[in-house]
């Protein structure tokens, strides 16, 4: 779909036939790849005559805002991530804000880090989640 540069990388857009999602791939990490005759259709929100919303969907005009509370052992992290507009120390906590049109990355990025990192806003994003959280628990629970 795109080959964008941000955060000092290079990374491609791309449909993922293993997951059937739309996938960001940092290509410096790709190991290997094969061209197929393969084709798919791509979903609405991915309209040709659409600006690129970048790496990971992070946009400064990206219609959702997120908003995440990090544990003191991940501030200094958070704080260095170029896709953050925001980030203040809160009562001991960073609380750093994005806009992105696409939460699908967002919340397989959440999953790393666990309990270190507070999902603030939107509603949606920590039920999204949540019920991946419960379907985890319930396949190894």
């Amino acid at each position: 779909l795109s080959l964008e540069f941000g955060m000092g990388n290079w990374y491609l857009r791309a449909w993922d036939g293993r997951s059937r999602e739309i996938r960001v791939f940092r290509v410096d990490r790709i190991k290997d790849m094969k061209v197929t005759a393969d084709t798919f259709e791509p979903p609405p929100e991915e309209e040709a005559d659409r600006p690129s919303p970048g790496p990971h969907g992070v946009a400064a005009g990206g219609e959702i805002e997120v908003c995440l509370r990090f544990s003191p052992a991940l501030a200094r992290w958070a704080e260095e991530q170029p896709i953050f507009s925001q980030a203040q120390m809160v009562r001991g906590r960073l609380v750093c804000t994005l806009r992105t049109d696409n939460l699908s990355w967002l919340e397989r990025e959440l999953l790393r880090y666990g309990t270190e990192v507070e999902i603030i806003s939107p509603p949606e994003l920590k039920e999204r989640l949540r019920a991946r959280v419960k379907n985890l628990l319930e396949m190894y629970g």
